[in-house]
């Protein structure tokens, strides 16, 4: 089944065109590449400057599968004691959440 994806959508871009989307550091997948073929990327978000998991379709919620496996990705990444924040203050419609370190990043 095709992913629901919005070419308007600044998060839906980083799958649709990520050599021309992504301007910071891609955490996972490793290789942009790969984006491809995965429901979820972890990126330095634009504007904070911390990571954040981005679902690959345009919705707002993420399912219980993409939860648990970027969190997962998550703590292999920056440990075991980061922690979400997953209001969503600037783009309301595309699910993503960022990470929060116990102290600071």
């Amino acid at each position: 089944m095709d992913k629901i994806q919005l070419p308007s959508c600044p998060l839906c871009k980083l799958f649709l065109q990520p050599k021309e989307s992504i301007k910071t550091k891609l955490y996972y997948p490793s290789r942009i590449e790969d984006l491809k073929n995965v429901n979820f990327c972890i990126i330095e978000c634009e504007d904070c400057k911390i990571p954040m998991v981005v679902s690959a379709e345009h919705l707002d919620y993420i399912s219980d599968d993409i939860w648990r496996n970027s969190n997962y990705q998550c703590r292999k990444l920056f440990g075991r004691n980061v922690d979400f924040r997953t209001k969503q203050n600037k783009l309301h419609d595309h699910s993503h959440y960022h990470v929060i370190f116990p102290n600071g990043y």
